[in-house]
């Protein structure tokens, strides 16, 4: 069986209150009769409450189910559109695969001693030829004999 209706709610309730009404009207003066009358007062605030505050409440729920509706909206749209983009990408050519490149040629630290043991190899040590022997490096005119006393 669904959910009443608000309007469905208040036929209900009003149909009630004249049966309830009709009772307070026949009942006679006693204690009972104050309390109920208390009841139906209070009943009736509840009432009129709820005749203020459903409209606003049915409002603002209207609101929230309508955003999550759009949203729920936009969010299909990104995932249909994220699938297309699946099955393009699928649907391409594979990216072919890079060879790595060579590793390098290890350091050699006696490259260098090497290479120059094949060139004085190949071209020959150069000859030293004292061209002019009074041209000689500083150090050797130096007067050692006089330092050696200090």
């Amino acid at each position: 069986m669904p959910a009443p209706s608000f309007e469905e709610f208040c036929g209900d309730f009003r149909q009630f209150r004249a049966v309830v009404g009709n009772v307070l009207e026949k009942a006679g003066d006693s204690p009972l009769k104050q309390k109920l009358a208390e009841v139906v007062k209070a009943m009736d605030d509840q009432f009129k409450e709820a005749l203020n505050v459903y409209p606003q409440a049915t409002a603002e729920l209207q609101a929230r189910q309508e955003a999550v509706v759009q949203k729920l909206r936009q969010q299909q749209a990104r995932l249909s559109a994220m699938k297309e983009e699946a099955a393009q990408l699928a649907a391409a050519p594979p990216v072919p695969k890079v060879e790595a490149p060579p590793k390098p040629a290890p350091i050699d630290p006696m490259l260098g001693a090497r290479l120059r043991e094949e060139l004085l190899a190949r071209f020959g040590r150069p000859q030293m030829q004292d061209a002019n022997p009074a041209i000689r490096e500083v150090w050797e005119d130096w007067d050692w004999g006089q330092w050696e006393n200090n």
